[in-house]
């Protein structure tokens, strides 16, 4: 019997052991759990604040972009596509300058840069495949920090164009031929003209009673209009006012960035009536500083009057 209460109480010792160890396998496997998910917590935490950071940054980098911008469209246009820049500050100004920068947040080091890429557009105008347009641009915006020995990365795009509108607008040429420019604030002169009558003042009609647009026997050059941007301008759109009983309008841009030329006209613009915008073609007419216009008329004196010719232009 001895023997016998003697097995029983060391087989229940033995329980209580095996019980223990059990009950201490759990509980550290408990914690162990547990500590992970604190820290998988934790680490989530730590990432979602820090990539609220990295998107705060990008978001006042597009700000200053768009201060570049205002400034000049070149400043954008002009940097070497798929390098990176950041933005600095010069002499209190913004300036673009090649590289990335460092930015610490939080005992965090942040790295910030954008790249620059051109667009195409479609025959419809859409973004796509297509040919090249100057007055607009993509911009990539990243900013990286480190974690758990790599790179955490948020980026950001977003497309700019060239928005600032001006405009040089001539109601006038009743002051007659002979100036050839450049000028920066418009009168009522131009360089020269055939059989085209400019003697009324606020408006131009053909002299003569059949003006051929083939032959162009009826033409009026204007002055050589100085846009004043050193680094070039971008030109939008024609239109004309007056009126229009019969015959046809057609205009011809060329532009340099010399006040002497050479002046290269493109294509005459298809025939337009009063009040039709034009756009004129970027790829031919793009970062000059120079613009004057040439009217063709084709019709006769009691079909077409000319009011006002308003080009729109961008810096």
């Amino acid at each position: 019997m001895k023997y016998f209460y003697f097995f029983i109480k060391n087989n229940r010792s033995g329980q209580s052991l095996i019980e223990m160890i059990v009950a201490m396998s759990i509980g550290i496997l408990m914690i162990g759990t547990a500590t992970s998910a604190l820290f998988l917590i934790l680490r989530s935490s730590q990432l979602s604040g820090n990539n609220q950071i990295a998107s705060a940054l990008n978001v006042s980098l597009s700000d200053n972009l768009t201060s570049v911008i205002e400034g000049s469209w070149n400043n954008i246009y002009g940097l070497t596509k798929g390098m990176n820049y950041f933005i600095a500050t010069s002499s209190g100004q913004l300036v673009v300058q090649s590289g990335q920068e460092q930015i610490s947040v939080n005992n965090i080091i942040f790295t910030r840069s954008f790249i620059v890429e051109n667009v195409q557009r479609d025959s419809g105008g859409g973004i796509g495949a297509g040919a090249d347009d100057p007055s607009t641009q993509k911009i990539i915006l990243t900013t990286s920090w480190p974690i758990a020995g790599s790179n955490s990365v948020v980026s950001s795009a977003r497309y700019v164009t060239r928005w600032r509108n001006l405009v040089f607008r001539q109601t006038d040429w009743s002051g007659g031929s002979g100036q050839e420019g450049p000028v920066s604030e418009l009168n009522t002169r131009f360089a020269s003209a055939t059989s085209v009558n400019t003697n009324t003042s606020g408006s131009l009609k053909p002299a003569i009673g059949t003006c051929s647009g083939a032959s162009e026997n009826c033409v009026l050059i204007s002055s050589v209009f100085d846009t004043g941007s050193a680094s070039g301008a971008g030109f939008n759109t024609l239109l004309w006012q007056g009126t229009q009983t019969g015959g046809n309008v057609r205009f011809r841009i060329a532009t340099s960035d010399n006040s002497g030329g050479p002046w290269i006209y493109s294509d005459p613009l298809v025939a337009i009536g009063p009040n039709t915008q034009l756009r004129i073609s970027q790829l031919q007419h793009n970062n000059d500083r120079y613009v004057r216009y040439k009217i063709i008329l084709d019709g006769d004196t009691n079909s077409l009057t000319i009011n006002d010719v308003i080009l729109n232009w961008s810096p």
